[in-house]
């Protein structure tokens, strides 16, 4: 369990990662109103990003 807890964590980590570099490098070169969609898209993420590191969290801590 420990091992399906660690591997979530680091797959959500990694993840992350990524889209946080990828909508950086797409802000940079949008409009007014793309940049207002991203971040409702960002705001969006960043909720489910939360939930998921929580949930993982919580797995981590019970297999312990």
């Amino acid at each position: 369990m420990q091992q399906l807890t660690n591997i979530l964590f680091i797959f959500s980590s990694a993840i992350t990662l990524i889209f946080a570099v990828r909508a950086i490098i797409q802000y940079k070169g949008a409009d007014d109103n793309r940049k207002k969609t991203m971040i409702h898209a960002f705001l969006v993420s960043l909720v489910f990003t939360g939930i998921l590191i929580a949930f993982v969290s919580m797995m981590m801590i019970e297999s312990a």
